[in-house]
């Protein structure tokens, strides 16, 4: 086996390094950018959302308020109840269908 001159040596492990780093730098920063560009739209998408559930909220607190009779007097309460209620259920859909068992393709989901 020949040896190898410290010359050499240094520019062998600068290779290696190079070969290391640019590696590294492949297989973290590209599928950390294609993760970004669903979290961008996942945020987007989920502002949005948050922005209409708060106007639905509020349209049913103005329409419990201007249409009936329970704006009034003692009764004052159940419009923004009614509007309570309403996001709750809306809330409660939503996480029970992020938290849904996937269907399988013979239309059977996962026993647990």
């Amino acid at each position: 086996m020949a040896r190898l001159k410290p010359a050499e040596i240094s520019e062998e492990l600068s290779d290696v390094w190079r070969l290391v780093v640019g590696y590294a730098k492949q297989e973290t920063t590209a599928p950390l950018r294609g993760i970004a560009a669903f979290a961008r739209f996942g945020i987007v998408g989920m502002a949005c959302f948050a922005i209409g559930a708060g106007f639905a909220a509020l349209a049913i607190v103005r329409a419990l308020q201007t249409e009936t009779t329970l704006g009034d007097g003692n009764w004052s309460f159940v419009p923004y109840l009614a509007s309570i209620v309403g996001c709750a259920a809306v809330l409660g859909l939503a996480i029970r269908s992020v938290a849904k068992t996937p269907w399988k393709a013979n239309g059977q989901g996962d026993e647990k």
